[in-house]
């Protein structure tokens, strides 16, 4: 899971923010439902989950390629993590990407950047990753690096192009499967594009965050908090739906834990707080 690429995008703020009293009012038509239809979601990219505690929660995301026997566990929604513009190279179809496709490595995650404005790409994901992870029995998606293209050109044609590709794929896996779940992990700029597309929006590092490149858990600064609200606010201006917060904090911590998803659930969004590589579930998180 990527951190977070904290860069302003100022012309669609000041897009939204004059379309503010138009969309405001298609928001308040919405089902008051809408944005409380998720309460609990947990995330484990392990391999060794905790089957127990993963159905307290009304949803789960894992890594689709531990290839999990997710039957007769129908408590719980069960949804997939894709990368969509990265790909790693230990992926079982790293090998099968067509070359021309690969624009540059992240050397943080150790990762390749993907030209998602190639409709050659959307094609690969859901025949390559998406079709067989509906076959494992997943019921949902989170969507990963949507903003990876930025470390490559993230304004002008190109950047407009990436953004265009990136919700045409998300159309088409909406329209693939019209009873899936699509979560997306940042994507802000994104909206209101896929507003009526996507089940919920998620963000990582609110309040505490994980630093990969230094390998240690970071306090958030309020400018970047203030930042991410901010997007959060445009991006959810024409359809109010669930917004998660991904939040990191030592597993030695509880204290920073229970702070943390009080400090989340006050804000009126769903809290998930985990360790930095999302490998190991609390029971605080499962219950508050």
């Amino acid at each position: 899971m990527s951190l977070a690429l904290f860069k302003f995008l100022a012309g669609s703020a000041l897009i939204a923010l004059a379309l503010g009293g138009c969309v405001y009012r298609m928001a308040q038509q919405e089902p008051a439902d809408t944005a409380s239809a998720l309460h609990s979601i947990a995330f484990y990219y392990g391999d060794r989950p905790d089957w127990t505690m993963l159905d307290s929660y009304q949803m789960a995301v894992l890594e689709p390629e531990h290839d999990f026997d997710l039957s007769g566990r129908a408590n719980t929604q069960w949804l997939a993590y894709v990368s969509v513009g990265e790909a790693l190279e230990s992926r079982a179809y790293y090998a099968d990407i067509p070359q021309e496709l690969i624009l540059d490595r992240n050397r943080i995650w150790r990762s390749m950047v993907i030209d998602v404005a190639r409709p050659e790409w959307a094609d690969f994901l859901l025949e390559k990753v998406f079709t067989p992870i509906v076959e494992q029995g997943y019921q949902g998606f989170f969507l990963d690096t949507l903003d990876s293209y930025q470390l490559v050109h993230g304004s002008g044609a190109r950047g407009n192009a990436s953004r265009a590709g990136l919700q045409q794929l998300i159309h088409r896996l909406k329209q693939r499967w019209p009873e899936h779940h699509i979560i997306l992990n940042r994507g802000f700029e994104l909206f209101p594009a896929v507003a009526e597309d996507v089940f919920a929006l998620a963000f990582e590092s609110l309040y505490q965050g994980w630093d990969e490149a230094a390998g240690e858990y970071v306090e958030v600064s309020h400018r970047d908090r203030e930042w991410l609200s901010a997007q959060v606010g445009h991006a959810l201006q024409t359809r109010k739906i669930p917004v998660i917060a991904i939040d990191y904090c030592d597993p030695s911590s509880p204290d920073c834990t229970l702070r943390t998803l009080r400090k989340i659930r006050a804000r009126g969004w769903v809290p998930f707080v985990a360790d930095g590589g999302l490998v190991q579930l609390n029971s605080l998180s499962a219950t508050h």
